[in-house]
This record gives C-alpha cells, structure tokens and sequence, in this order.
C-alpha cells in the first residue's frame, strides 16, 4: 500500500481511497473535481530518478449564469516514489503515465471519478516530453479518462513539480 501524504502533514500518512471519501464527503454541498499527474525527475549527484504523484481536489461550484465552475482553491495529496536513475527520457516520462494510470484505476475502481489526468507533456513538437504526449493520451483516453497536457492548466502535475524540488530525496527509501 502506498503511503500518501499532504503538504501541510507531511508526516502523516494517508490511505488514498479513505481520504479521497472523506474529502468529498466534507464537501458534500460542492462540486469537487479530481485531478491525478506525475512528474519525475533524474536527481542530481544521485544514482535515481524521483517521481512524484498527486490527487489535486479542487473545490468550488458551478456558476449557474454562466455554466463555469468557479473554484474555491486546490489542495493536494501526494506520494514519491524513488528508483534507480532512468537515464533513458521516453522510458522515464512513460512511468509518469503508467503512475498516473495506476492511481487514477485506483481511484476508478473505487467508485471516485477523475474528472482530469493531466500528463506533464508538451503538445509542441519541440519539446522532449512531446514524444510521449500522443501515446499517453490515447492510452489513457482510451479507458475514458479526460486527459490534458502543456499549455493547459494541469493542477496535478503543477503541484508536483513544485513538490519535486522540494521533497529531500535523501529520506525516501528506493522502491522496486
């Protein structure tokens, strides 16, 4: 079981399906979408390549007028996941999806609806992560997920990347 955290707790350890019914149920008089992203890095001066996962809530309602939904702010829960240095990026960027799958299945097989999988890919062709942009899109797509990815707002992976060069990589134990 993978342990989840907040970034206001992060010693405390949370079940992802517990919190998740939680959190929607002490928001029963809103509309709460869930997002799920991964973003990976290759750690400097270390032999690993860190990954973080996050579930984003973000809270609001449904402007009636207008048909937005107007948020009320976005917070995060999280896991890492450390593994030997992927030195390859199309391998690297392709555990970012199969994570991000994983989690959103898991949320899935719940009952929870994922109302976005954001993918910390470039739809323009000049970049890197651009080459795994079509593939992880279709994959996830194709098992009825809304997907998005750069430029469009991506709550999940935002809140990743600004994790992954916060967490002390140090303290995170290799996974297998």
């Amino acid at each position: 079981m993978k342990i989840w955290k907040t970034e206001k707790n992060k010693k405390a350890k949370y079940d992802l399906i517990n919190y998740t019914k939680k959190t929607l149920a002490e928001h029963a008089n809103s509309d709460v979408r869930i997002y799920v992203g991964t973003d990976s890095q290759n750690l400097k001066r270390k032999p690993a390549t860190g990954y973080i996962t996050c579930v984003a809530f973000h809270v609001g309602q449904m402007d009636k007028t207008t048909g937005l939904f107007m948020g009320h702010g976005v917070h995060v829960l999280y896991t890492e996941k450390k593994l030997k240095k992927i030195h390859d990026t199309f391998l690297r960027l392709w555990k970012e999806v199969e994570l991000t799958m994983e989690t959103a299945e898991h949320l899935r097989n719940a009952g929870i609806l994922v109302h976005q999988v954001d993918l910390d890919f470039n739809q323009d062709e000049i970049h890197a992560s651009n080459r795994c942009n079509t593939a992880g899109t279709g994959l996830l797509t194709g098992l009825g997920y809304r997907v998005a990815s750069k430029p469009d707002d991506l709550f999940a992976t935002c809140a990743a990347d600004n994790l992954i060069h916060r967490i002390n990589w140090k303290t995170i134990k290799f996974n297998n």
